[in-house]
C-alpha cells in the first residue's frame, strides 16, 4: 500500500512537471524568447545555484508598431529544477522541479521585429526570488540565494501565515491554533504594513515606524 502510494504521488508529480512543460510549448515564439533570455541571463549569474525551467504566466501584453515591430512585456515564475545549474536540458522527466526552494519571479521588456528579438534597445529583464512563507515542515523562511532568515518552526503542522489587522503577524495550522507570532499585538491598529525590503528583511510597521524586524528577531513560538 505505501509502495503504491508513493508511486501515485510521484507520477502527480512528472504529470505537474510535464503540464509545466506544456505551458512553455504553447507560448507563442516571441513570447519563448524572452522566457529563454532570461533563463540564459540566471544561468550566468554567479549567485544563482540552481538549473529553472518556465512553470506558468502571468500576465502578457504586446504593442503593435507597424511593420512587423512590436514591443512585448511578460510576467512569469520559472521554478528550480533537480538538474545541475547550467543543465541546457528542460526535459520535465530528466530535470523535474524542486518543491524546497524558491520561486523565480521574472518580468522582461523587449522589442521584436518579424518575430527576432531587437537588442537596441537592450531587452529589459527583471528576477527575483519570490518569498516562500512556509514550506512542508511549517517552517516560515525567506529567501536571497539561499534562505536568509526562519522562524524555526520547522516539525510543526503550521501551514498559514496571516497579517492580522491588531498588527501582530501569525502562523496557524489547519485547526486555527497559533503556532508562531511576531508579538506586535496592538489595540487601534489601523495603519499597520509589512515590507520586504531589498536586503531581505522583512519589517513590520505600525503608524510608519518600524516595531518588528527579522533582522533582530525570530518571533515568538506560542
Amino acid at each position: 500500500m505505501a509502495a503504491g502510494l508513493l508511486l501515485l504521488v510521484c507520477a502527480g508529480a512528472v504529470l505537474y512537471s510535464a503540464k509545466a512543460q506544456d505551458l512553455y510549448n504553447e507560448l507563442p515564439d516571441s513570447y519563448k524568447k524572452g522566457v529563454d533570455l532570461s533563463l540564459e541571463q540566471l544561468s550566468s549569474h554567479a549567485g544563482v545555484r540552481h538549473h529553472f525551467r518556465f512553470l506558468r504566466s502571468l500576465e502578457k501584453s504586446d504593442i503593435q508598431s507597424g511593420f512587423g515591430v512590436k514591443y512585448l512585456y511578460h510576467h512569469f515564475y520559472l521554478k528550480p529544477t533537480r538538474c545541475a545549474k547550467g543543465t541546457a536540458d528542460s526535459n520535465p522527466q530528466r530535470c523535474p522541479f524542486r518543491n524546497n526552494r524558491a520561486l523565480m519571479d521574472c518580468a522582461v521588456c523587449y522589442k521584436t521585429a518579424n518575430d527576432l528579438m531587437i537588442m537596441d534597445p537592450k531587452p529589459y529583464v527583471h528576477c527575483i526570488q519570490k518569498p516562500r512563507l512556509t514550506e512542508n515542515d511549517g517552517n516560515f523562511v525567506i529567501y536571497g540565494w539561499k534562505p536568509v532568515w526562519a522562524s524555526n518552526t520547522n516539525g510543526s503542522d503550521m501551514i498559514r501565515l496571516c497579517m492580522q489587522d491588531d498588527c501582530n503577524l501569525v502562523m496557524y495550522n489547519q485547526s486555527d491554533k497559533p503556532g508562531w507570532s511576531t508579538g506586535t499585538y496592538g489595540p487601534n491598529c489601523n495603519m499597520c504594513h509589512l515590507q520586504l525590503t531589498d536586503d531581505g528583511k522583512l519589517v513590520l510597521y505600525r503608524d510608519g515606524k518600524e516595531i518588528w524586524s527579522s533582522a533582530s528577531s525570530h518571533g515568538i513560538k506560542e
